[in-house]
Order: structure tokens, then C-alpha cells, then sequence
């Protein structure tokens, strides 16, 4: 079986800028860094143990994606996301994601097969075990191969741009849901790609989506 740090996609140095944002997206996403909190560049480099620079870039790609509002004058806020907002995106999310999945089916590598099968594993083993932030590392890695894998540099600047927000509203209602479905749901979806079929993996797309859509739907339920 594939180790723990490979599945948690170190591929050999990773730039400051890139450490920088996957460790500060992580903290908003489960919540270490919650919405409304006030963010300062300076705090966020003596955390991180780097300078200034990486962590501004950092951020600004975090703004782009939603996570953060960088305000002149008052500094960098950390955004928050609605239902509403979460049933847009995955609206947004739902036929991205198809083509995504049956591009991917036909496109990628063998290289690249190969270590989505490995990531199908992983899935499994997040699954197994309850490993819920294994599956939040694991999915991180899917969904950059996905789109490196897709050779289209435009699919995969718009789904760069929802996965974040995605991760974070699941984390934050999580409870709600069942971990092993939607860990279940990834290792098809894996292994559909894995095994060139882009009808199976299509399916596997959208029903990831109708999950999502679900969680949304109880969350607004339990509102009323």
C-alpha cells in the first residue's frame, strides 16, 4: 500500500508559496481558522515558519478562491459560505465534474492511471479506518491530477477555483452526513478512471454531486 506521505501528494521540494496556501487552506477548511477571523500576513509567516512573501501569495490565491476577502486598510478576513452559496457551486460543480471525469478517462497517462488506482486504495483506507483528514489529503491530490491529467489548462483553473469552498462546507456539516458513503463515492470515481471508462466515471462524477446536493438540502431541513 501506497505510504501516508505519499498520499498526501509530497512529490519531492514543494515551493514556500504552495506550502504556505495548502497549510492555511487546511485550517479554513476544518475550521482551525474560522470565518470572520481577522488574518495577518506577519502572524501567518511566524506560524508557518516562513517569510512574508509566500504567505501573501498565498493568501491572494486563497482571495481568488473565496476563502479569504483581502480588505484595504482592515487586512485579510476570512470569508464564510452559505447553503445558497454551496447549491450555486455545486451547480457550477455538477457538469465540470462530469466532463472532468469522462476527459480524464480517456486522457490520462499511464503514469497517471497508475496512481489514481494507488488513490483509489487511499480512499479506501480513509474509509476503513474513519480517517476523515487522510480523505481530505488524499482528495486534494485526485483533484490536481484530475486536472493535470484533463490537459486542459482552463477545466482545471475553474475547478481549482470551487474545490476549496467544497471541502470546507463539508467539513463543517460533516456530521450530518456519512463519512463512508462519500469516501466510497471518491473510490469509485477513482476507480472508474483508473479503468478507462468514462460512462462509469461520469456516473461516479455526478453522484459525488447529488451526495453534496443532499447534505446541502439537510442542512437547510434542520434550519427550519
Amino acid at each position: 500500500m501506497p505510504s501516508r506521505r505519499k498520499a498526501r501528494g509530497t512529490r519531492g521540494e514543494v515551493p514556500l508559496s504552495e506550502r504556505a496556501y495548502q497549510t492555511i487552506e487546511e485550517k479554513i477548511v476544518v475550521g482551525e481558522l474560522p470565518a470572520g477571523k481577522a488574518l495577518s500576513e506577519g502572524a501567518l509567516a511566524e506560524l508557518l515558519g516562513m517569510g512574508r512573501t509566500p504567505v501573501r501569495e498565498a493568501l491572494q490565491r486563497l482571495a481568488g478562491e473565496g476563502l479569504v476577502q483581502i480588505l484595504p486598510q482592515r487586512g485579510v478576513l476570512v470569508s464564510d459560505i452559505t447553503v445558497d452559496d454551496y447549491l450555486k457551486l455545486m451547480e457550477a460543480r455538477r457538469p465540470l465534474d462530469v466532463l472532468i471525469a469522462d476527459i480524464v478517462s480517456s486522457r490520462a497517462s499511464d503514469s497517471q492511471r497508475m496512481r489514481i488506482a494507488e488513490i483509489a486504495v487511499l480512499f479506501d483506507e480513509a474509509r476503513s479506518v474513519a480517517d476523515e483528514r487522510l480523505f481530505m489529503h488524499v482528495d486534494r491530490e485526485f483533484n490536481g491530477l484530475l486536472c493535470e491529467a484533463s490537459g486542459n489548462v482552463y477545466l482545471a483553473r475553474m475547478s481549482g477555483l470551487l474545490q476549496g469552498q467544497s471541502r470546507r462546507f463539508y467539513f463543517r456539516h460533516r456530521h450530518r452526513t456519512d463519512f463512508s458513503e462519500t469516501a466510497g463515492l471518491h473510490g469509485e470515481l477513482a476507480r472508474a478512471i483508473a479503468a478507462g471508462d468514462p460512462g462509469r466515471a461520469g456516473k461516479a462524477a455526478d453522484a459525488i454531486i447529488a451526495f453534496n446536493i443532499r447534505l446541502a438540502r439537510d442542512v437547510l431541513l434542520d434550519r427550519r
